[in-house]
């Protein structure tokens, strides 16, 4: 592996910088866990989430080894910008920019996989491709898919943040 494609994992950086950074020297590279992550949720509502619980579950594990509320703040600082960034998406497709289109669908998606939001990962991906291939037709109805699924994203992390603060 040379590079990484965002969302990444702690292994996956410390594979790619080992190398870059040993050129002369072995590989060093992480233990990989005995087992995948159990994810912190219950398994009634893991299923109906639209979070990647694998993904909430490495920010929590990350947050614990340093002491800070690394999950809390992730999903405070998507909810908090991420509103800015949709309105900037919905005008770029109402005007049908396709290289607005793009740029805002790539960084929306982006943001999303900070929080496992891995369904919205997706259709940004196919409303960036589109935009890149200056194809503007039927993004406003994929636009309406992103919105509804933005929202229950909201929702769940809303939920998430209560949770952590009860």
């Amino acid at each position: 592996m040379i590079s990484l494609t965002k969302p990444f994992t702690e292994k996956q950086l410390r594979t790619v910088l080992a190398r870059w950074l040993t050129m002369s020297a072995p590989p060093v590279t992480a233990d990989p866990p005995a087992e995948p992550p159990v994810p912190d949720v219950d398994s009634g509502t893991a299923a109906a989430s639209p979070l990647d619980p694998v993904t909430l579950d490495t920010l929590r594990q990350l947050g614990e080894r340093r002491g800070q509320d690394v999950l809390g703040t992730i999903v405070q600082m998507y909810l908090d910008r991420t509103p800015a960034l949709v309105a900037t998406l919905q005008d770029a497709v109402a005007r049908q920019d396709a290289e607005g289109i793009r740029q805002q669908a790539h960084t929306f998606k982006s943001n999303c996989g900070h929080v496992g939001a891995m369904a919205l990962v997706e259709l940004c991906q196919e409303l960036e491709d589109r935009g890149a291939a200056q194809l503007t037709t039927d993004t406003a109805e994929l636009m309406r898919v992103i919105e509804t699924e933005y929202a229950s994203v909201q929702d769940a992390l809303k939920v998430l943040m209560q949770e952590a603060s009860s």
